[in-house]
């Protein structure tokens, strides 16, 4: 793993002169783009979790990336715990940077780095049904509130432009529209714990006892 992140690491830092003379336009000072994870919005049709996530993006000379990303999830596995429906919720924030290599007009790598943050909830159902007909089913239920955790990501993202004016090579349009994925390494810092049951899922993070854990995401990303 430390291999491959130093190649990727050398890469994206070296890797920029592989394009450039292929490119025919200047390099914005600043350029605000803003991004949306669909992949995150396709959990809406699983009966497991539910997320929505984006992200705001200020890149420097189309090279230094300056990020900040927020979402909220909702957890309902079903094999968290044995006699327990378990439901967890709240809401994440991470803030980071990176460099954007460029490899030719149409695609880019990077590497870059996040904190994150969560706060959030859970709540949880307990039934033990009764071995014998003497004794009624035991139920009782719990709910943790005012949660937090912090960790952190290394993350490794790849995009392409996508060609709206085929005509018209160098038009702004042609850059204006990316479609990407992030894959990201999760290490957990800190975490709220609780009593007698533990905190099973962190919205943002995923199991708690997970760590490193990885991470795919898919964006479309737009060039403001």
């Amino acid at each position: 793993m430390k291999r491959l992140l130093l190649v990727i690491f050398s890469f994206c830092f070296f890797g920029q002169s592989w394009g450039q003379d292929t490119l025919k336009t200047k390099s914005r000072i600043l350029m605000p783009r803003i991004y949306w994870d669909y992949g995150k919005t396709l959990t809406l049709w699983t009966q497991r979790e539910s997320k929505h996530e984006g992200g705001a993006e200020l890149l420097l000379f189309e090279k230094f990336q300056l990020v900040a990303e927020a979402g909220r999830g909702e957890y309902w596995p079903t094999d968290a715990y044995q006699n327990i429906i378990y439901h967890s919720f709240g809401t994440y924030y991470r803030l980071g940077g990176g460099y954007l290599a460029t490899i030719d007009p149409q695609n880019k790598i990077g590497l870059g780095f996040r904190i994150g943050s969560s706060a959030f909830s859970e709540e949880g159902t307990i039934t033990i049904p009764s071995a014998s007909k003497l004794n009624p089913t035991y139920t009782d239920s719990y709910v943790h509130t005012a949660l937090s955790a912090r960790w952190y990501e290394i993350v490794l993202n790849s995009e392409k432009s996508i060609t709206l004016q085929a005509d018209n090579p160098d038009s702004y349009l042609n850059r204006m529209l990316s479609l990407g994925f992030m894959l990201r390494i999760r290490i957990m810092d800190s975490y709220t714990a609780t009593t007698p049951i533990d905190v099973y899922a962190i919205p943002g993070f995923g199991r708690s006892v997970n760590s490193p854990f990885p991470a795919l995401n898919f964006f479309v990303k737009v060039n403001l």
